[in-house]
C-alpha cells in the first residue's frame, strides 16, 4: 500500500505517493522536489506534527495513519521550472525528427517550454550558424585553422560548417590521432569524412605523437602507460593534452596561428563547473590564446544531442567506441552541466556567456613549466611531475 507525501510551499500544497519499496528521498527527486530544500514531519490523525527526518526510510516504514509533510523552506515555486507541459514543435517541412531540444519560453512567462523536434537538415542549419558566428568573432580572411578530429559525429558536423562558411576565406586543415582503440577506429570515417568535404587530412601516429609529447619511443602505447601511472583518473586528462599538442605542432608545421576542437556546450559548461569548484580563474571563450596559437571552439554553445543529429550514423558509430569513465570530478562536473540543462531551459547557456565574458577579459598566460615544455593551467607541483614523466619514460 503506497503512502502520501504532501509537499507544502506558498504557492500551494501537492500530494504525491511513495511506493512500499520506494525511499522519501526518491519521491522527492521522482516530483522534481530538491531534498536539499525541505523538512519533513509524520502528521497524526489529530492534526499534530512531528519532526520526521526520513529521507533513506521507504514507504513500508511510514505508519499507515500517518502522512509525510515535506515543507519547503523558501517562498519560491519548485514545480516552476519543470517539464510536465511542454509546448511541442515538430520539424519543419514535416522532415523526420532526429534530434529534440527544450527551449524556454520567452514569449509567455510561466507558459510552457518549447520542446522542439529537429530534423537532420534543421540540426545542420544550428551548427552551420552557430560555426560561422564564432568565425567571424575570432578569424580574418586567410587565417589558416587546424581542426582535430575524429571520424564521429561531432568531428562531421564541424567540418560540415566549416565547409559551408562562404564570407571570407579560410584554409582548413583536418588532422586526426592515432593511438587509443576508440581513436583509432574513427581513421577510416575520418578520411572518409576528408574526401566528402575536398580536404587535406593528416593523420598523426602514436609514435609521432610520442615524440611531440616527449614520451620514450617503442613500447607500450600511450594509454597503457597512462593506465599504470595514473589508475584512477580517465585518459582524457592526458587526452585532451595530446590533440592540443599534436594540433599545436602541425599548425606550427603549416605556420597556423588556430587551432580548433569540437568541445561542445556541455563540455565547456562541465570545464566552467570545475574551474569554479577548484577556485580557478575563468579562461577566455570561444578563442583561448595558448603559446603561439589560439584554440578555437567553434561549438562552444552548439549542445551534444543537436550535434548528433546532423549526422546520426556517425554518431551512433561513436558511441559503440567509447569506454568507460570514473573519475569522481569529471562525473560530477558533465552530470551537472547535463542536468541544469534539462532542469532549467535557457539558464546554463546565459552562465556559459557570461563565463566567457569573465575569462576573456585582460589577458591570460599559461605558464610553460621548464621541465615540461608545456603550457600548463598553473605550476605543476614535483611530484605530479615527476609521476607524468615517469610515464613518459615507461616503456614496458
Amino acid at each position: 500500500m503506497n503512502r502520501e507525501l504532501i509537499v507544502v510551499t506558498t504557492h500551494g500544497t501537492s500530494s504525491f505517493d511513495i511506493g512500499e519499496d520506494e525511499r522519501v528521498l526518491d519521491a522527492l527527486a521522482r516530483n522534481h522536489v530538491p531534498w536539499t530544500a525541505v523538512a519533513t514531519y509524520l502528521r497524526d490523525p489529530s492534526g499534530a506534527y512531528s519532526l520526521f527526518p526520513c529521507l533513506s526510510e521507504t514507504g513500508s516504514a511510514i505508519p499507515p495513519d500517518r502522512q509525510v509533510y515535506a515543507f519547503f523552506q523558501r517562498n519560491i515555486d519548485p514545480f516552476l521550472h519543470t517539464n510536465n507541459t511542454l509546448q511541442v514543435s515538430p520539424p519543419a517541412n514535416n522532415e523526420e525528427a532526429v534530434a529534440e531540444y527544450i527551449y524556454a519560453n520567452g514569449a509567455a512567462k510561466g507558459g510552457p517550454n518549447i520542446l522542439k523536434r529537429l530534423s537532420s537538415n534543421e540540426c545542420k542549419l544550428a551548427v552551420r550558424d552557430a560555426v560561422a558566428q564564432t568565425l567571424r568573432d575570432t578569424l580574418s580572411p586567410g587565417d589558416k585553422l587546424v581542426v582535430g578530429v575524429s571520424g564521429g559525429g561531432d568531428s562531421n558536423a564541424l567540418l560540415y560548417a566549416l565547409s559551408q562558411f562562404d564570407e571570407f576565406p579560410i584554409d582548413i586543415h583536418p588532422v586526426i590521432i592515432e593511438g587509443p582503440g576508440e581513436w583509432n577506429s574513427g581513421v577510416p570515417r575520418a578520411r572518409e569524412l576528408a574526401q566528402a568535404y575536398h580536404l587535406p587530412l593528416t593523420v598523426v601516429s602514436e609514435e609521432e605523437s610520442k615524440a611531440i609529447l616527449g614520451a620514450s619511443a617503442g613500447g607500450l602505447g600511450i594509454t597503457d602507460r597512462f593506465a599504470r601511472e595514473f589508475p584512477d583518473d580517465d585518459f582524457e586528462f592526458l587526452g585532451t593534452l595530446i590533440i592540443r599538442r599534436v594540433l599545436t605542432s602541425v599548425a606550427k608545421s603549416l605556420d597556423a596561428k588556430f587551432i580548433a576542437t569540437g568541445l561542445n556546450f556541455e563540455d565547456l559548461l562541465g570545464e566552467m563547473f570545475a574551474i569554479m569548484a577548484t577556485e580557478r580563474r575563468l579562461l577566455p571563450l570561444p578563442a583561448r590564446p595558448i603559446g603561439d596559437v589560439t584554440l578555437v571552439y567553434p561549438l562552444w554553445m552548439t549542445p551534444k544531442k543537436i550535434i548528433d543529429g546532423c549526422f546520426p550514423k556517425y554518431s551512433f558509430s561513436n558511441y559503440a567506441d567509447r569506454y568507460p569513465g570514473y573519475a569522481e570530478g569529471r562525473n560530477a562536473y558533465y552530470s551537472m552541466a547535463y542536468w541544469m540543462a534539462s532542469a532549467f531551459p535557457g539558464l546554463p547557456e546565459k552562465m556559459l556567456r557570461w563565463a566567457a565574458k569573465e575569462g576573456s577579459a585582460g589577458e591570460t598566460v599559461f605558464p610553460v613549466d621548464e621541465v615540461l615544455g608545456y603550457e600548463t593551467l598553473e605550476p605543476v607541483n614535483w611530484a605530479l611531475r615527476e609521476r607524468f614523466l615517469r610515464m613518459l619514460r615507461t616503456t614496458a
